[in-house]
């Protein structure tokens, strides 16, 4: 999983558990504020991040020092300029804190999938399996899942495709990084085009708000239709990358037995249950409380990984394992708190900053005075839906969210009637220009969280794996949008 971040460990000192206390009570703040609206709830959690932030500066990289130093700025701009700067900071605040909290939460189902004898399992069984079955069945399990788990597909199936790939490491070296480039790309490439035409993406909520006039059902067709050619695509992209590796493997006589296993049944039906576990929750919770799926899955992902571990726990000890051998469900709880909340730091804060930063910046300029400066109205229709769909991952390359930039840009170009514009068709282009996020950018937030599921950096899943058939899923995204303009 990388190196803790933390640096203390778990048994760290007074700082450290300050750290770990205030984390904690953070996502407390932001779910009671969520499902029960206290106002104070708010205040204090984003109290508790700004003293995480403080605390955690030490522990963290040039990225999230960057970004903090961005937010700082921008809070400065404000003071100046702004006529509430108070009331504007502490709406951008109370937004970060939201997201620092789904960052946080939705990780924890890694760490019930990092001991799971489950998905040790099925991880071996499908990494040895034949590679165009196995990307067939990545990319299209984590899309068809995707719409239902949401990011929590990430965390459940990242740590069992690299647990799957150390299991080969020892007998064959050689394939192993192969496989696990392979396997984490089929897996992003699946689960980010997702957003493209399900109901339940955020995307489809945010665009009719942010485009005045989209009609949803339209971005939708619109998306899936998309999103179907970039199966093919990315399939043709592993071949590739198969054959090459192939190739050099052949060279240096390190090509793999490619030995298939038994499938292993059990395993599946256990961590089946822990997906109709994910899935029966959020479901309970969206129609008990009419939140939003993305909102029940922060706490239903907590409570699941707690049930996961108290499961793996009692089979320890039926094992005949000790409290020090198995690891007692207390000392796994203990575990959770001290030590895999804080390694969500780095992460919980990059998503924060990010999303404070977008929205200062958007109370701070005018979207019509942005239209006049860039001279949008000199540019085709063609031009401005391409360029809609480029400035999404372009700038989530800064660590700007899609969820600001879509708002923003898409208030300024609807805004002007004077374009021309479909609005359905820059609906479209907005939610194009996400998807590609999703896989171009080290900043995405699919990028992130399978970052910190399995440990490869972000570079690396984004820039080095996956930066390749980004620019070829742009092709085709442009392509598309010339076929449905005509």
């Amino acid at each position: 999983m990388g190196d803790d971040p933390t640096g203390d460990g778990p048994a760290g000192g007074a700082l450290h558990r300050l750290l770990c206390a205030g984390l904690l009570l953070l996502c407390a703040g932001v779910l009671i504020h969520l499902y029960a609206g206290l106002r104070e709830a708010a205040l204090a959690a984003s109290a508790c991040l700004v003293l995480c932030f403080a605390l955690g500066l030490g522990r963290v990289g040039w990225r999230e020092r960057s970004l903090l130093a961005a937010a700082l700025a921008v809070t400065a701009a404000a003071a100046l300029s702004h006529d509430a700067p108070a009331a504007l900071a502490g709406r951008s605040l109370e937004r970060a804190a939201f997201l620092a909290t789904f960052m946080i939460l939705i990780g924890l189902l890694r760490v019930g999938a990092g001991t799971s004898s489950s998905v040790l399992a099925l991880g071996d069984y499908l990494t040895r399996q034949p590679p165009g079955r196995r990307y067939l069945a990545i990319h299209t399990g984590s899309h068809i899942l995707g719409v239902l788990l949401n990011f929590g597909t990430l965390s459940l199936f990242g740590p069992l495709i690299v647990r799957g790939v150390d299991a080969t490491r020892r007998d064959e070296p050689g394939a192993a990084a192969v496989r696990e480039q392979r396997q984490l790309s089929a897996l992003m490439r699946g689960f980010s085009w997702v957003i493209a035409w399900s109901p339940t993406a955020i995307t489809q909520a945010l665009i009719p708000v942010a485009v005045i006039g989209a009609d949803p059902l339209a971005v939708a067709g619109m998306g899936a239709a998309v999103a179907a050619a970039m199966l093919p695509l990315g399939w043709l992209n592993d071949r590739i990358v198969g054959r090459r590796a192939r190739r050099r493997l052949a060279r240096e006589g390190l090509l793999p037995a490619g030995l298939r296993r038994t499938f292993p049944r059990a395993a599946a039906v256990r961590f089946s249950a822990v997906c109709l576990a994910l899935i029966g929750g959020c479901a309970l919770v969206v129609l008990a409380s009419g939140v939003t799926v993305i909102v029940a899955l922060m706490p239903v992902a907590a409570l699941t990984t707690l049930a996961w571990l108290l499961v793996q726990a009692r089979a320890a000890r039926r094992a005949g394992k000790g409290p020090a051998e198995g690891g007692s469900f207390a000392a796994r709880v203990r575990g959770l708190a001290t030590v895999s909340v804080p390694r969500s730091l780095p992460e919980a804060l990059t998503l924060a900053t990010g999303g404070y930063c977008g929205l200062m910046l958007a109370g701070l300029l005018e979207p019509a005075r942005v239209g006049a400066w860039l001279q949008i109205d000199r540019l085709p229709a063609e031009a401005i839906y391409l360029l809609a769909a480029a400035i999404v991952p372009l700038l989530s390359q800064l660590a700007a969210p899609p969820i600001l930039v879509v708002t923003f840009f898409g208030s300024v170009l609807i805004g002007n009637p004077a374009l021309g514009l479909d609005p359905s068709l820059l609906g479209f282009a907005f939610v194009m220009g996400w998807c590609l996020n999703l896989t171009g950018s080290p900043f995405g937030t699919t990028v992130l969280m399978l970052g910190r599921a399995t440990g490869v950096r972000g570079t690396t899943l984004s820039w080095r794996w996956n930066g390749l058939f980004t620019l070829a899923a742009f092709a085709i995204v442009a392509g598309a949008l010339f076929a449905f303009g005509a």
